[in-house]
């Protein structure tokens, strides 16, 4: 479904051509009767396929509202809870998803307010407010909401009445701060390359050496990506045992741990402390609080 402003009795719509255009379709509207009397409101048109071309046929009635973009399906059902953003792209290719009836497919569009989204002939759960959790991730934990392995994960940990997701990762072995949230687009954009904030870790190390702790604040080539210089301090020393407080910049696969390995150290047990201006701070371990608005504000 595609949405169009009414300007005017005299100048009816101004239509969003180029969301049409990525349909590939030619345009014919049929006028409803009513459509002068509503000024300033919104009419809701439905995209109908026609061989090559498609029209577009008022349906429903003036909803008066500010009209904002229509947002993709994937991302809706992604918000909406049903399950993450790359499920819902396979659940899509599959057909399972239908808009008012119509069997959807990838890149399609729609206003959950609106129109009735199903998968499995289900519609979807309506809409709930955002939230935004903080974990203290115990070891032996995968970052996962089930696992084929049988083994156990960060899902078990949260019982908050609200399907969410885990924002980025730690590993099964590691533990400390890991953000979970229902909100999908605050979600891609916490992980996404272009807003990567610091984050901070303390490490136990075997091995140590002050040659070591020198080469472990280097720059290194990790996966053909050349990482930032991370900013390390040396926390306690007791030999050749050592607790290291590393923050990095960026988020590569078990970096911390290969970093100190190409120094010549062994992690033997890795925290997260923060993550952007985030502090774990007191959370007891295996325990999680909601963030509150300021927390999230400031990461946004």
């Amino acid at each position: 479904f595609d949405m169009y402003r009414l300007a005017s009795s005299d100048d009816l719509f101004d239509i969003g051509w180029e969301d049409y255009l990525e349909r590939g379709g030619i345009c014919a509207v049929e006028w409803s009767e009513n459509v002068a009397d509503a000024m300033d409101g919104a009419v809701h048109v439905r995209i109908e396929k026609l061989g090559d071309c498609s029209r577009k046929i008022l349906v429903g009635k003036i909803i008066w509202k500010e009209i904002g973009m229509l947002e993709r399906l994937q991302k809706i059902l992604s918000a909406r809870g049903v399950c993450s953003r790359r499920q819902a792209e396979t659940l899509l290719e599959s057909g399972r998803v239908t808009c008012d009836g119509r069997v959807c497919a990838l890149g399609d569009r729609a206003d959950p307010e609106v129109n009735i989204i199903c998968v499995d002939g289900k519609p979807i759960p309506a809409g709930v407010l955002p939230v935004y959790i903080m974990l203290h991730k115990p070891r032996g934990y995968v970052t996962t909401m089930q696992d084929e392995k049988g083994r156990k994960n960060v899902s078990q940990l949260i019982d908050c009445g609200t399907r969410v997701y885990p924002v980025g990762r730690l590993d099964m072995d590691s533990e400390g701060l890991l953000l979970f949230t229902n909100d999908g687009a605050f979600a891609n954009e916490m992980m996404h390359p272009k807003h990567l904030v610091d984050k901070t870790y303390q490490a136990w190390v075997e091995k140590f050496s002050d040659q070591g702790f020198e080469k472990v604040k280097q720059p290194v080539e990790l996966d053909g990506y050349r990482i930032a210089p991370p900013k390390v301090q040396l926390l306690h020393k007791d030999g050749n045992r050592a607790v290291l407080q590393i923050t990095i910049h960026e988020g590569r696969n078990r970096q911390v741990r290969r970093m100190c390995e190409l120094a010549g150290m062994y992690v033997t047990r890795l925290r997260r402390i923060s993550q952007g201006k985030l502090q774990l701070g007191d959370l007891p371990k295996g325990k999680w609080r909601y963030l509150n608005p300021d927390e999230v504000e400031r990461m946004k």
